[in-house]
């Protein structure tokens, strides 16, 4: 769903919009003297700790452990806009005192377009995305187990879509962005999300930046309301139009009345991105 977090990378952080924007926090995205990206990501994920219904951060039952991997690619048909597709896949497992289970497999594949002005502009260039969930995964109602390891995706046809500004041709670019997803199964479930991030460049080939999300789903009709606020840090290093390498890490935030109904989870992934 998120597409737009926030870049700088090239031979030198003040060169042409081409050759620096749209890098530094989500590498996978084209810039726009880039044409084509195919590329890897690799993470892991855990936690023992959950926010409860009171949106208080309480010890949680339920163990989880998950390692994954997503094969990407991109295209830029315009100056003003891109395509991209991401396949994921995962292991999991979960354990509780009286039970453990194993499982995983291909994840929900998504696509998704991006829309930009044609022209890096020197202030704030407004962005658009859409995109399409595929219920390729294990859904909850296609577990054969009873914690659920073997689950890989929601179920279901989903759509997402989001609005944001950002400035990348700056030694601190930024990005604020707005987003919503809608997924489809047995009822509606929508999951707005607000974000931002701000990065720095440390040198001709290096960006650092750091990010806060604040997530909320609910049903439709309303109920079941939950929420997380997550928080993350990437270093990214490359070559405009070769390549892109990075390390993320990222931490839902372990403190009451920002979450609620919902898994608290630590993360860290590293990746690779060819360009063309």
């Amino acid at each position: 769903m998120t597409w737009l977090l926030l870049a700088s990378l090239g031979q030198d952080a003040h060169a042409s919009a081409c050759c620096v924007a749209s890098t530094s926090a989500l590498p996978s995205r084209l810039g726009r003297c880039e044409t084509t990206a195919v590329g890897v990501r690799v993470g892991g994920a855990g936690g023992n700790l959950r926010y409860d219904g009171d949106a208080q951060v309480q010890a949680s039952s339920l163990k989880q452990l998950e390692l994954s991997t997503e094969v990407f690619g991109g295209w830029r048909w315009s100056r003003w806009g891109q395509l991209g597709v991401r396949v994921p896949a995962a292991l999991q497992y979960r354990a509780t005192d009286a039970l453990d289970e194993r499982g995983g497999g291909v994840g929900d594949v998504r696509l998704g377009v991006l829309l930009e002005t044609p022209e890096e502009r020197a202030g704030p260039t407004p962005v658009v995305a859409l995109g399409l969930r595929l219920p390729t995964g294990t859904s909850w109602d296609q577990s054969s187990g009873d914690l659920g390891a073997d689950i890989t995706g929601r179920g279901g046809f989903g759509a997402s879509g989001s609005i944001g500004l950002e400035r990348t041709s700056s030694a601190w670019p930024w990005t604020v962005t707005v987003s919503t997803e809608m997924d489809r199964n047995e009822s509606w479930l929508m999951s707005p999300q607000v974000a931002a991030t701000l990065g720095h460049t440390l040198g001709p080939q290096w960006t650092a930046s750091a990010s806060l999300a604040h997530l909320r789903s609910f049903g439709l009709p309303r109920s079941s309301d939950a929420a997380s606020t997550r928080i993350g840090a990437q270093i990214v290093h490359g070559r405009s139009g070769q390549y892109r390498t990075w390390l993320a890490v990222g931490s839902d935030v372990p403190l009451a009345f920002v979450g609620q109904d919902r898994a608290i989870e630590h993360s860290g992934s590293v990746g690779y991105t060819r360009l063309f």
